[in-house]
Formats: structure tokens, C-alpha cells, sequence
């Protein structure tokens, strides 16, 4: 195999410090040759959307349209489901590290980079450890140490599997709310980072936010392969839109209780016009919710044009979730519109905004008020605040430049004869 070359220049990476965690410097920006990339996925089913299955598309796309050699290496559960004993193979799968192995495709494609988004529930882990090349791994979600991938349970976050055994999963029926379910996925965890077979081979390890570097490393994972690269978004146009009104919020996501709607509309003051958007399984609970609360407005589920446009216009973006989330795609969508966020502490963007300001957050109900009447005193500055953190950090050229520079140190810290 033929080691990418990659001729690097004084150009910084970045426009601003990433912090001291994220890309260890130097990184550069003109690369050189393109490289052949083999990216390996399991999608999740289309039954529960998947924001990991569209990010994975979007960087092979990305990858592609900046001259790299791209193969998508893929198993899809909506294809394997309906096959026979489907649900016990993958339990046993899980469990055991068995299932379908890439290898075949990889050595006739010959990759100079393996790039692996997820393997659950669909592929073998053992793999692993007869592929010799480079190995670049992203932890969409907290799985390895998480069961159910959250690091949340019962309405609140929680680490007890990391901290004292991943049996306590099973107790709790973490995983889609069943211990049989819940089972293979335990015995997998078993013996933390430490024992995942992903996390031992991968030269490079990436996660999407600070937080979540911080959480895996305080539960066994070795800091110097972690790097924080977040995903980006192809900045959408707002054709549609037809006014800059800015009379109402928007709240635009799963319906889920780690998402905290519930908890938003309880504390959500009655002068403030609030449209929900979205599907879950508090979809009729918060429909209901809606109906006695004459200021917020449930739209169910719709078209990605028809929610862009209404974060154009709004007034501002709410981020209510209970649990430890990466980065959610409407925090993004929201910076490259120029609409000011605000967010509930403990999550991702919440740990953005506190940093880097693009927003408010809140921890309680007069917190929470409070970031309201600031953001509408302050919407203009708050507005270009996001627009320059999105331009500074999530565009598709600054995660271009991250992650040919994550594939480079990768290939460079494997042995070569």
C-alpha cells in the first residue's frame, strides 16, 4: 500500500483556536494526492430516522467531490430485517462479535484509509484484527459504553454501566425498553473500552464535541487517539422564504423524553409563540399538551425545505434535551440561518454556545425566560454571532481540511515495512 503523500504548508487550519483537545497541531491545509477511502456503515433502519446515516452519506459525498476515491462499504438493516431470524443473528452477532465481514470488498478496493462510522447491529468486529492497514473510527453516540448510546435512563443522564457494570443495562431494560434486547449488547460492553475491538485497533478515534471526548476518556479511552471533529452542513437556501417576521420559536426534533419537549412546554411562558415539529413516542402527549396551550402550535413531522424556512424566520431555535447529545443538526442549521439558540445546559450545544456565545442557555424555568427576552433585545448581534461560528467551524471545507489531516496522522502513526 503507497502512502498517501500530503506536502503541508504554514496555512493554519483554522480561523480560530480549536482548543487544546481537538486537531493536534500541525495540521495544514493543501494536501496532496487523493487518497482511496473506504468508508464502512450499518445503516439504521428507515423506521427510526437516522441523522448518522445522513451524515455518512454527506461526508462520502463530500469526500468524493474533493477528488478522494470513495467506496461505501455497507449492510442496511431495512435490506436484512425481513430475513429469517433476523433479530436473534444480530443478538448474536452483537454479542459475539460474529456477522458479515467487509474484508472481501476492502482488499479488492485496497483502501488507503478505513473509515468505520458504525458496525451495530449488522457487521463482525473480528475483522478488525486481520485488516492491516489504517484504521479511522467516529463514535456517533455513547454505544461502546452505553447501551442504549445516550448515557440516559428514566429521566435523567446517567453512567451507571461505565461505573459499576454494564449488568446494570440488563436491569434496567435500556435498550429499546426490553432485557432480552437489552442483553447482547451488555455482554458486548462487558469489559468497557478497554475490551471493544474498535476502540483497540483505530489509529485515530473521532467524536463530535468536547463533552463527548471527556465522557470517553473518563471511561477508558486513551485521550491521545481521541480528536474533536464536528460534523458539518451544507449551508441550505432559503428560496422560500417569504418574510423576516421573528415572532416565533422553533423546536424542531425527536419527541422523545431525552429530547425534553415535555419538559420545555411545561416551563414555555404563555406570551411566547412556540411551533413544535417532529415525531416520537410523546407524539400524542405533546400534541395534547399543545391543544390546551393557545401560543404553541404542533406541526408533526415535515419536509426539511418547509423546517429550514421556518428557522429562517423564526425568532429563535430551542434545544431542550435532557441527555448528553453530540452536536444536533438543528443547532447548525440554526447558525448557518443567522437564528439565535437557546439551549438547555448539559448537552453539546449548550457546551457550545457557553463557549463560543452564539446563544443562550438555561438550567431553569426563570433561566430559561430570561434567555428569551434577552435573545429578543439582543437578536441582531446574537445573529451574527451564529453566522461566524458556523463559518468559523461547520462548513464543509474546515471539516475537509480535519479530516484528510485525521487520515494522514492515521496512515503516519501505522508501522510500514
Amino acid at each position: 500500500m503507497a502512502a498517501p503523500t500530503n506536502q503541508r504548508t504554514q496555512t493554519a487550519l483554522a480561523t480560530i483556536p480549536l482548543g487544546k483537545h481537538h486537531l493536534r497541531p500541525p495540521y495544514f491545509a493543501e494536501t496532496g494526492p487523493p487518497m482511496k477511502i473506504a468508508i464502512v456503515h450499518s445503516y439504521y433502519s428507515s423506521v427510526t430516522p437516522s441523522g448518522e446515516n445522513i451524515v455518512v452519506d454527506m461526508q462520502a459525498a463530500a469526500l468524493t467531490e474533493a477528488g478522494h476515491d470513495v467506496k461505501v462499504v455497507a449492510l442496511r438493516t431495512d435490506e436484512l430485517r425481513n430475513r429469517p431470524f433476523y433479530k436473534a443473528r444480530a443478538s448474536l452477532n452483537v454479542a459475539s462479535g460474529l456477522g458479515a465481514s467487509p474484508l472481501k470488498e476492502l482488499k479488492k478496493f485496497r483502501p488507503d484509509i478505513v473509515h468505520v462510522h458504525n458496525l451495530f447491529p449488522n457487521f463482525s468486529t473480528r475483522w478488525l484484527k486481520k485488516w492491516r492497514g489504517p484504521v479511522v473510527a467516529t463514535m456517533h453516540n455513547f454505544r461502546p459504553i452505553c447501551s442504549n448510546g445516550l448515557m440516559f435512563r428514566d429521566g435523567h443522564q446517567c453512567s451507571l454501566c461505565p461505573e459499576q457494570g454494564h449488568h446494570n443495562a440488563v436491569v434496567h431494560a435500556c435498550y429499546r425498553d426490553s432485557r432480552l434486547a437489552t442483553l447482547p449488547i451488555a455482554i458486548r460492553n462487558r469489559n468497557g473500552v478497554a475490551g471493544d475491538p474498535l476502540f483497540s485497533r483505530a489509529q485515530e478515534l473521532i467524536v463530535l464535541s468536547e463533552r463527548s471526548r471527556s465522557t470517553y476518556k473518563k471511561f477508558g479511552a486513551n485521550a491521545s487517539n481521541l480528536t474533536v471533529v464536528p460534523n458539518f452542513i451544507n449551508p441550505p437556501t432559503f428560496s422560500n422564504v417569504v418574510g423576516q417576521d421573528r415572532s416565533t420559536w422553533i423546536y424542531a426534533g425527536r419527541l422523545n423524553v431525552e429530547k425534553g419537549i415535555v419538559d420545555l412546554l411545561q416551563r414555555w411562558p404563555r406570551n411566547e409563540r412556540l411551533i413544535v415539529a417532529g415525531t416520537g413516542n410523546l407524539e400524542n402527549k405533546v400534541q395534547e399538551m399543545a391543544k390546551q396551550m393557545k401560543n404553541v402550535t404542533f406541526v408533526g413531522p415535515i419536509p426539511r425545505e418547509q423546517l429550514l424556512s421556518l428557522i429562517c424566520n423564526a425568532k429563535g431555535v430551542v434545544i431542550p434535551s435532557l441527555c448528553a447529545e453530540n452536536l444536533p443538526t438543528i443547532y447548525l442549521e440554526a447558525l448557518t440561518a443567522g437564528t439565535p439558540v437557546i439551549a438547555r445546559r448539559g448537552n453539546s450545544a449548550a457546551d457550545d454556545i457557553d463557549t463560543w456565545a452564539p446563544g443562550l442557555t438555561y438550567n431553569n424555568t426563570q433561566q430559561l425566560h430570561e434567555a428569551i427576552e434577552q435573545a429578543t433585545q439582543n437578536h441582531q448581534d446574537l445573529s451574527i454571532g451564529a453566522r461566524q461560528r458556523f463559518r468559523d467551524q461547520y462548513t464543509k471545507a474546515t471539516w475537509l481540511r480535519n479530516i484528510e489531516a485525521i487520515y494522514q496522522d492515521a496512515f503516519n502513526r501505522l508501522p510500514h515495512k
